[in-house]
């Protein structure tokens, strides 16, 4: 639960400055990843493209080659607007980077290297990054969005929602097992 900082007395954003205050804030977002890399896993499909077993949805086996030659124009974009030379060198290269790979997950070139395998994690990688990304994205969209709950009104939502909706999920799950087995 953050903490509001006219609340404060004691805790992290009094006691600590600097270069600590900055490592409380790089490990909640370290442990934002992880947890979002979990759910990815065990909710989401993990590494694999949405909805694999559905014909219709066979363009998707191409988004991580269209997200390449995308990112390539965005990187070619930057460098044409960017006014110093080493950004315009990193820019150039990252955009070449993602063009290569781009190339070379094309189907063609996949075939012609004999490298299926190889380039399948990296379709697998993309997908995982990819909805743990999305996760991420939720995560901070609705720590923003919504208002931050002082502590009595949070366990006040706990105990009188949270918690029967918790059990009336059991039961209802526990009920719906036994009728259709």
């Amino acid at each position: 639960m953050p903490e509001a900082e006219s609340e404060i007395v004691a805790g992290y954003h009094t006691e600590y400055s600097g270069f600590r205050f900055a490592l409380f804030f790089l490990a909640e977002y370290a442990n934002m990843t992880i947890v979002s890399s979990i759910a990815v896993t065990l909710f989401l499909g993990g590494w694999l493209r949405p909805f694999p077993n559905v014909p219709a949805l066979e363009f998707l086996h191409y988004m991580p080659i269209a997200t390449m030659f995308g990112l390539t124009a965005l990187c070619l974009l930057d460098v044409s607007r960017t006014i110093r030379p080493t950004e315009k060198i990193a820019m150039a290269a990252i955009g070449g980077l993602c063009f290569l790979l781009g190339v070379i997950l094309l189907p063609p070139v996949d075939a012609a290297l004999g490298l299926p395998i190889l380039l399948d994690y990296v379709k697998n990688f993309f997908w995982f990054c990819l909805k743990v990304f999305l996760v991420l994205y939720g995560f901070i969209w609705i720590r923003f969005t919504f208002p931050r709950y002082r502590y009595d009104q949070l366990m006040r939502i706990g105990w009188r929602f949270l918690i029967p909706l918790a059990i009336a999920n059991v039961i209802v799950t526990g009920i719906i097992m036994i009728l259709y087995r």
